[in-house]
């Protein structure tokens, strides 16, 4: 069984100083920039027969097929589709259905996915109006390097359209604006 083998976080929060002359202190300070930016490895997976090939009658989703080539990853690994908007992540042709009444080879988790990474900022400011009121602007952008985040490939072995092709990936870049009065 595979577990994530890396997972990395790095927080970094930073913040203007207060300027002494009265414009740039206008301008320039307290603004408040933030990043967050995450690192992991891959997923385990677990490749499925999507057929009662031992012939007992368990599910379909825990059965698993015969690994038949030492590398189970597609040589362009991260290359598109031409025809399909997808990813070819794992060969097909590494796999085979077990004869009927016998059980695969593969171990659960014993595939690695894609790895993923994002990296987050933000960039906000406090305005103070009165003693005990302030207005707060506030940006966030999610994925700001609009990096592809792909996830997991197909791991039915049966459904041979979809199979070892990555056909969904994360959110692309989000950029959001908030404003805040409190009083």
């Amino acid at each position: 069984v595979l577990f994530r083998s890396h997972i990395f976080n790095l927080t970094v929060v930073g913040q203007t100083p207060k300027f002494s002359n009265n414009v740039t202190r206008l301008v320039a300070s307290g603004w408040t920039i933030s990043g967050i930016y995450r690192f992991q490895s891959g997923t385990p997976i677990t490749i499925v027969t999507g057929q009662d090939r031992d012939t007992t009658g368990t599910s379909t989703t825990v059965q698993r097929p015969n690994q038949v080539l030492v590398d189970p990853y597609a040589a362009d690994q991260g290359n598109s589709c031409s025809i399909a908007n997808c990813v070819t992540w794992l060969n097909p042709a590494a796999f085979a259905q077990p004869a009927f009444g016998t059980k695969g080879n593969v171990g659960a988790q014993n595939i690695v996915g894609p790895r993923y990474w994002q990296f987050d900022m933000a960039l906000s400011r406090e305005f103070q109006v009165r003693e005990r009121q302030h207005f707060e602007l506030r940006g966030e952008a999610f994925n700001i390097f609009n990096g592809v985040r792909y996830q997991t490939p197909g791991v039915n072995l049966n459904t041979t359209a979809t199979f070892g092709r990555i056909t969904n990936a994360f959110d692309p870049r989000i950029l959001q604006v908030a404003a805040k009065f409190v009083f």
